[in-house]
């Protein structure tokens, strides 16, 4: 039952339907649905030829839907549920961590599992990284001991998370269009449906004129604005930068609601932690990549963007 977990493996094509009839329909809706709301343990009834086609199904629902933000809310959830699955097969199901690493391209013998952590060579544990941007996950921030790279199972499981978000939203963009295809007149009006409870919510207009806002801030916005996601780093810092601006709470939380992984309760308790914090300095800034000061005069020997005006 390993692609009843994970339905994307290389291996689980050879249950795909080759019929062009959408099957299994109905349990198809249901999942994605789910999935919009909150990550989903549960594909169906652990079958693995009905789960790998209410997989594809989903993919294709969501290409018929067109919209980045659902795609978006619907995979940061999947994504998840790998990890919860994952987590648990490191050790316990050398089958399904071997076919998993296969998928990212990774090689089992480079990598030892033992006493609850991962180790690898610095040129293993970069080509694990490459194509992120999340600072947590560089290199430099790992723990390194005589020449070998350590991290915990959470930490490996999260890395692959990430980059399984990364392949599935590119796979959906890649899709051949699917307007040919009619779920009938029940579920072609499931599709409105679901396009009106999940669609983008509209954040209240920038108060502000972008000029009082420095570069790294104003990044941050329009990036949110465009791709609803951010990095850990991205999210502290304008957390912090605008309550010390003096935005109201509820004005950023609607900025926030823009993520497609948005969760009110979590992102309320974050902020009001974050409300006790300082703003970062230009030098950490820099240092998480998140400065774009450049060719603006008013950043030059600034301290912090907080006193940027």
């Amino acid at each position: 039952m390993i692609y009843s977990r994970y339905p994307f493996l290389n291996d689980a094509k050879q249950y795909v339907d080759p019929s062009t009839d959408i099957q299994y329909i109905k349990s198809s809706f249901a999942f994605l649905v789910r999935n919009l709301e909150s990550p989903n343990p549960i594909l169906t009834i652990n079958f693995d030829r009905m789960d790998v086609n209410i997989f594809i199904n989903c993919l294709i629902i969501l290409k018929k839907i067109s919209e980045l933000y659902i795609s978006k809310r619907f995979v940061a959830n999947f994504v998840k549920r790998f990890q919860y699955f994952f987590e648990q097969d490191i050790n316990t199901s050398k089958t399904a961590r071997d076919e998993v690493l296969d998928f990212f391209g990774l090689s089992i013998d480079d990598y030892v599992f033992m006493n609850g952590h991962v180790h690898m060579s610095p040129p293993r544990y970069l080509q694990l990284y490459r194509g992120l941007i999340d600072q947590e996950f560089k290199l430099v921030n790992q723990n390194l001991k005589k020449g070998v790279v350590s991290v915990t199972n959470h930490m490996f499981a999260r890395i692959l998370r990430t980059k399984l978000e990364l392949l599935i939203l590119e796979r959906i963009k890649n899709m051949k269009p699917v307007d040919h295809i009619d779920f009938g007149e029940e579920y072609n009006n499931e599709l409105l449906r679901i396009r009106v409870k999940h669609k983008l919510p509209q954040s209240r207009k920038l108060e502000v004129d972008n000029k009082v806002l420095p570069p790294c801030i104003t990044y941050i916005l329009e990036k949110l604005k465009t791709t609803h996601h951010l990095i850990h780093s991205e999210r502290i810092l304008l957390g912090i930068f605008m309550q010390k601006r003096g935005f109201d709470l509820e004005y950023i939380i609607d900025i926030y609601k823009q993520l497609s992984d948005y969760n009110e309760r979590i992102t309320t308790s974050n902020l009001k932690k974050l409300s006790t914090y300082y703003v970062h300095n230009c030098s950490k800034v820099e240092n998480e990549g998140l400065c774009k000061k450049e060719n603006d005069e008013r950043c030059r020997n600034l301290k912090s963007p907080l006193f940027y005006y």
